[in-house]
């Protein structure tokens, strides 16, 4: 069990997502994109067509340092770490209306 939970923690970097938005008055083109994991969706509109563009930023803090603490110490004792436990979490999430 232990194995697969420190697989898995190392493998979700892959399921990733991002978003781009890239807006440009002089030549009144805008772009969003998203790129996933396996694929990547691309989005090209003019400005005027743009009616709203709306992104929200939400922080997650740890809620237990102590059992971060703890965590830690057990993973070290067998040898394995857990990147990023206990860290901030940004999480950006949008929404475009054409």
């Amino acid at each position: 069990m232990a194995v697969l939970f420190t697989v898995l923690c190392h493998l979700s970097w892959l399921f990733r997502s991002s978003l781009v938005v890239f807006l440009d008055n002089g030549s009144d083109v805008a772009a969003i994109s998203v790129k996933g994991a396996f694929r990547k969706k691309t989005i090209m509109t003019t400005l005027n067509k743009l009616r709203d563009l709306t992104v929200v930023h939400k922080q997650t803090e740890c809620g237990n340092p102590d059992g971060v603490a703890f965590v830690e110490k057990i993973s070290l004792q067998h040898g394995t770490v857990i990147p990023d436990l206990g860290a901030e979490q940004h999480t950006y999430s949008g929404r475009a209306c054409l």
